[in-house]
């Protein structure tokens, strides 16, 4: 008699594989605030060349 496995191997992969929610939303935090720091600069740039 054989021993069925415990857990599928697309089971046991997935862990290692994923990212968790906590990761993505971590990432989209700091690219949020990149974003906003690049817009920023942006701006200050803009308003120097029309001052200029």
């Amino acid at each position: 008699m054989h021993s069925a496995p415990t857990s599928s191997p697309a089971r046991r992969l997935s862990p290692a594989r994923a990212f968790t929610l906590l990761e993505l939303l971590v990432v989209m935090g700091i690219m949020m605030i990149l974003a906003v720091l690049t817009a920023i600069s942006v701006g200050k740039v803009t308003r120097d060349a029309k001052l200029a």
